[in-house]
């Protein structure tokens, strides 16, 4: 259902049923890492690392949310802490 709003553009509705996924269960990194990917989209870079940072805390070896937050970091111009993220295989 997230998929759908995100790409009818309902992104509002997407990050409310997100929250509430996350809600129900905190632990569920794929809510975590759409978290992520939504606010990256909209250029809300400082509030998604967080997400991705959920996302690495619940499994360590995902390399999307590693990736994301590379990319995040870098569009925050924070380049040192990016790059070995974003080289990471």
């Amino acid at each position: 259902m997230v998929i759908v709003l995100i790409k009818m553009y309902h992104i509002d509705d997407a990050l409310i049923t997100i929250d509430k996924a996350i809600e129900i269960d905190p632990r569920n990194p794929e809510a975590w890492y759409l978290k992520g990917m939504v606010l990256g989209t909209l250029g809300r870079y400082t509030d998604a690392l967080p997400a991705f940072d959920k996302v690495i805390g619940l499994e360590s070896n995902n390399e999307k949310a590693w990736h994301n937050k590379g990319a995040s970091l870098l569009n925050l111009g924070r380049f040192e802490e990016a790059l070995p993220l974003l080289r990471r295989r």
